[in-house]
């Protein structure tokens, strides 16, 4: 018994091992071009503290949180580094736009991408937060003072409700970007 074992692993061994030669082959620079171009105009995320989870799971709970209207495709780039694609730019937009973005418990960072670019060197810079601004002076209710206010601590790129005083008790709010 020994020996059919011996045998067939080395039957095996032999007709499965495979030459010490380095192959290369080369790719023609029209196809690399249209296969890169492709990749232009999409966006590189990560989870903030979020190494930990299913890759797998992440980007199909993602694809739901973010409610893709078209096809989008999504490739991990690496260790907690994922990179998609959008049909429709209008989707890609109102991801962007919509920061930040909460997914299984973890914050996701994004920067946009292009070909050219590797994965692996991009950092993480913008940090979206929405502050709140409850409780304030009569005399502040303004979205251009709240602004001036946001401004201290960071660029804001949106005030709500934008020109009218907040109807309810969220008060206003200032999107912000930090970048670190």
């Amino acid at each position: 018994m020994d020996n059919q074992i011996h045998d067939l692993t080395t039957s095996i061994t032999t007709s499965l091992s495979i030459p010490n030669l380095t192959m290369r082959i080369q790719i023609p620079v029209s196809m690399l071009r249209e296969n890169g171009s492709q990749w232009n105009h999409t966006l590189i995320f990560t989870l903030l503290d979020g190494g930990h989870l299913n890759p797998n799971h992440f980007m199909r709970t993602i694809k739901i949180k973010w409610k893709i209207t078209e096809v989008c495709d999504m490739v991990r780039a690496g260790h907690n580094r994922f990179i998609c694609r959008f049909s429709n730019v209008n989707d890609q937009e109102r991801i962007d736009d919509n920061q930040p973005w909460m997914v299984m418990g973890c914050l996701i960072l994004m920067e946009t991408f292009s070909t050219g670019m590797v994965a692996a060197n991009i950092t993480f810079e913008r940090l979206p937060l929405w502050l709140s601004f409850k409780g304030l002076e009569l005399d502040n209710l303004n979205s251009d003072t709240v602004r001036l206010i946001g401004e201290a601590a960071g660029n804001v790129t949106t005030v709500l409700p934008m020109g009218v005083i907040p109807r309810s008790a969220e008060g206003y709010r200032a999107r912000e970007c930090q970048y670190q």
